[in-house]
C-alpha cells in the first residue's frame, strides 16, 4: 500500500484480500466486509456491489482500535492479543501503512473468495468475488471522471489555476467549493475548456 501510495500516486486505491476468518464469522458468505477512510469511496463501492450481486457491509475504522495493535517494542504489532474485532484491527493494520491519506478501500473477501455449493456463476470453489464489482466501479468511476483529473492533484496542492483567455496570463486562487464547482462543470459538459489549464510549475 505505501509503496503504491508513493510509487503512482493514485487518486485512490481498492485492496481485495481474503484476511481473517473474523469477517466469515460476522458476516458468513453472503457479504464482504468494507472498510475505508473516505466515504464518498465507500459509498460508490457499495452501490456497485449492489448493482451486481457482489454486496459489501461497511465496518467501522476508529483510532480507539489502534490500541489493540500499538506494540512496546515496535512501530505496530499484526497480532491483536486482547481479542476480539479481529477484522476491524486487521483493517487498522492495514491503515497504518496509507502515508498520504489517499482514498482507500479494503475489501475483506474471506467469507466470498470461495464457495462449497454451485451458485449462479461457477460450480462451487473459487468464486472470482470482487470482479465485476471492481469492473462497475471503474466503469461508472471512468464516466464520470472529469477531463481535468489528471490535473486535480496539481489543483489540490498548488491551489491556483492559469488563465490564458485572449493569450493573458493571470493567477488566481481558487476555493476548495471552487474546484469542486469547476470539476462538477466539466463532468457535466464532458468538453474541454481551452483556456483553462494547470500551472504544472507551481509545485
Amino acid at each position: 500500500l505505501t509503496f503504491t501510495e508513493k510509487k503512482f500516486k493514485p487518486q485512490l486505491m481498492v485492496d481485495l484480500a481474503t484476511l481473517t476468518g473474523a469477517i466469515i464469522v460476522s458476516l458468513g458468505s453472503e457479504y464482504a466486509g468494507l472498510f475505508s477512510n473516505d466515504d464518498e469511496l465507500s459509498k460508490q463501492i457499495y452501490d456497485a456491489g449492489g448493482k451486481v450481486g457482489e454486496k459489501v457491509w461497511r465496518l467501522p475504522l476508529h483510532k480507539n482500535y489502534d490500541k489493540l495493535i500499538n506494540s512496546a517494542y515496535a512501530d505496530v504489532q499484526n497480532i491483536n492479543y486482547a481479542g476480539g474485532a479481529g477484522s476491524i484491527t486487521a483493517a487498522q493494520f492495514l491503515q497504518r501503512f496509507i502515508l498520504n491519506n489517499t482514498p482507500w478501500a479494503h475489501l475483506d473477501i474471506a467469507g466470498m473468495a470461495f464457495s462449497k455449493k454451485a451458485a449462479s456463476l461457477n460450480s462451487g470453489g473459487a468464486t472470482g468475488y470482487g470482479v465485476r464489482l471492481l469492473n462497475d466501479f471503474v466503469k461508472k468511476l471512468k464516466k464520470d471522471q472529469p477531463l481535468v483529473s489528471h490535473h486535480l492533484k496539481t489543483l489540490k496542492k498548488c491551489g491556483i489555476v492559469k488563465s490564458r483567455d485572449e493569450g493573458k496570463k493571470a493567477m488566481y486562487s481558487i476555493t476548495s467549493k471552487q474546484l469542486a464547482e469547476l470539476i462538477t462543470n466539466v463532468t457535466n459538459t464532458s468538453k474541454e475548456i481551452p483556456n483553462l489549464c494547470v500551472d504544472e510549475k507551481c509545485c
